[in-house]
């Protein structure tokens, strides 16, 4: 008889529990959506500092956030905004004065970076960032002529320590299911050193087993599955909830100003769990005007 697989299965606490200080961090999702908001909180009360920023290949809430409080180092982040909102206000505040070192990239450059971890090499050859002033000034970078003659950039490949990404639904086994866009979750996933799953929903292994195509990111990829009911929010979860566009702009207001931003974090962040923050929102009440019902 085969022994019994291990459950995955941790707490937000244990898994935020995981990142020390100077550790290299990634983040999935895409601007605002699937967004591991709730693990960037839980993240931001520890105030682990010194971190170095991933994101795959755009940030949004969750390095504004993060920035904002002073956690982070270094950014390796190909787009930082709030989509059609408008701009980080805490990370173009840092950069602006110098308390963080923003690495110069574009969202093909962390792609690169990516794709030569996973292909073990030294680095990836990328034609598009040939022609910019990125390129140029990245310290990602180097000129490369191919063996063909072709004059191309080779990209430094990027291992992040720690990979969190947030699915809509997963198993205890760590096979997690993507219900919208993946973006480069699977990519960063693999080449990352470690990898955390934060989904809205736990399903039976039977049901993974029922529907194989339906898993985006399998099991041997992940070391740990964390469930958090509306834990992209306020960010998108892509077939399961909207992005609140309420909040954004309450949080984008905020965070314009030092005071303000102090008062997002006491009122959202360090005063709650994510039970009391999603209580604070108002419950299923208020939140299930975000709910999407899927057309399958």
């Amino acid at each position: 008889m085969s022994p019994a697989r291990p459950s995955k299965l941790t707490t937000l606490d244990e898994a935020v529990g995981w990142v020390e200080p100077g550790m290299h961090v990634a983040f999935g999702g895409f601007l605002i959506h699937n967004k591991p908001m709730a693990y960037v909180r839980a993240l931001a009360r520890r105030r682990t500092g010194g971190l170095h920023l991933y994101s795959c290949p755009t940030a949004s809430m969750d390095a504004d956030l993060l920035v904002g409080c002073g956690m982070v180092a270094e950014t390796v982040l190909g787009n930082v905004s709030f989509d059609f909102l408008g701009a980080a206000p805490r990370f173009v505040a840092a950069v602006t004065e110098g308390s963080v070192e923003a690495v110069l990239c574009d969202e093909a450059i962390v792609a690169g970076g990516y794709m030569a971890t996973v292909e073990g090499l030294p680095y990836h050859p990328l034609a598009s960032a040939g022609g910019h002033d990125v390129a140029r000034r990245s310290k990602l970078l180097t000129p490369y002529r191919s063996h063909t003659g072709h004059d191309l950039v080779a990209v430094s490949p990027l291992r992040p320590d720690l990979a969190v990404l947030h699915v809509q639904q997963a198993d205890a086994y760590g096979n997690g299911r993507h219900l919208g866009g993946i973006w480069g979750d699977e990519l960063i996933a693999k080449a990352s050193s470690r990898v955390v799953l934060t989904a809205d929903e736990i399903v039976d292994e039977s049901e993974i087993r029922a529907h194989p195509k339906a898993t985006t990111i399998p099991h041997h990829l992940v070391d740990a599955v964390v469930h958090v009911p509306w834990g992209a929010h306020p960010c998108a979860s892509h077939g399961r909830y909207l992005y609140d566009e309420a909040h954004l702009r309450d949080y984008l207001g905020a965070a314009a100003t030092d005071d303000g931003f102090s008062g997002y974090l006491e009122r959202w962040v360090t005063g709650n769990d994510h039970a009391g923050y999603l209580a604070a929102l108002g419950g299923p009440e208020v939140l299930g005007s975000l709910e999407m019902a899927l057309p399958w």
